[in-house]
């Protein structure tokens, strides 16, 4: 399996999956098991600076707030406009459309050793 292929669990609720030179972040299966509602998506903003494993923004649901988190120190390129209004795709397809974030590393160590570390989980 390549891990540029298939999305992998991070941090318990989420998952990263890297395409081309970006990361993808979302919410996992655990995640949404745990929650019924999704209130709120605090976004980090596009083009803002993120640090590897602190949060970026969160989600406040039915049972608290879930941070989100970025797995590469970066550049926030892109939130997903479609979760902006609704939130049901991130039930509905949550390893698809209802992706949360997308990072541009740092720099190639970044992405290579994110990757070096999801092959060894």
């Amino acid at each position: 399996m390549s891990y540029r292929d298939e999305p992998v669990t991070y941090m318990g609720h989420h998952w990263v999956q890297v395409q081309g030179d970006q990361v993808v972040v979302g919410l996992n299966e655990d995640a949404l098991n745990e929650i019924e509602t999704i209130d709120k998506i605090n976004f980090p903003n596009e083009s803002e600076d993120v640090t590897a494993d602190e949060p970026c923004g969160d989600v406040e649901t039915n049972d608290g707030h879930l941070n989100i988190y970025s797995p590469v120190d970066g550049t926030i390129a892109e939130v997903n406009p479609e979760l902006k209004g609704s939130t049901d795709l991130i039930f509905s397809d949550p390893y698809g459309d209802g992706w949360l974030i997308k990072v541009n590393p740092s720099d190639d160590t970044d992405l290579d050793n994110l990757l070096s570390d999801i092959s060894e989980d």
